[in-house]
């Protein structure tokens, strides 16, 4: 068992060996009860951007609900949208979709987003060693070696 973001899902389908056998828990309630961490996206237009209005109404466009719940079907991540949430699309079976739009009330930002040098961890460490351990690159053990060792190197960097 291995906690990751539920947007994995999609790397573990395209990436692990064939037959591997997976499925998204139920996330368990703690003494807060049902709280999750999530990763939230931002969407933003550059302040020197020639095409501002441009960029705002593509912004609008995909905030649509139904724009939102296609975009989350190719993110492989939860729309914020309460109504795109309630689309059927993503409560299906398949690809555990219904396992995690059952948590979307209960999401809260990540803890972890908040240590500094997370973003470098998750990039230049996590995913790639994930990715590696998903395609048989590495084993279990290696793969738990390099998210520690290498994952304290770069924590270590931000600590100073």
């Amino acid at each position: 068992m291995v906690p990751l973001g539920f947007s994995y899902r999609q790397q573990i389908v395209q990436q692990a060996p064939k037959g591997f056998d997976w499925q998204v828990l139920p996330a368990p309630a703690g003494a807060d009860g049902l709280t999750q961490g999530v990763s939230p996206q931002t969407l933003s237009i550059a302040q020197d951007s020639p095409h501002k209005k441009e960029a705002a109404e593509f912004i609008a466009f995909l905030l649509q609900p139904k724009n939102m719940v296609r975009l989350a079907l190719g993110d492989w991540m939860l729309p914020t949208a309460t109504q795109a949430l309630k689309s059927p699309a993503l409560h299906t079976a398949k690809n555990d979709w219904s396992t995690g739009t059952a948590l979307a009330d209960d999401l809260v930002p990540a803890p972890a987003q908040s240590v500094r040098g997370y973003p470098e961890w998750k990039d230049k460490v996590a995913t790639p060693a994930f990715q590696e351990y998903y395609s048989g690159a590495i084993t279990l053990r290696e793969l738990r070696q390099r998210l520690e060792k290498d994952g304290n190197l770069v924590l270590a960097r931000y600590q100073r």
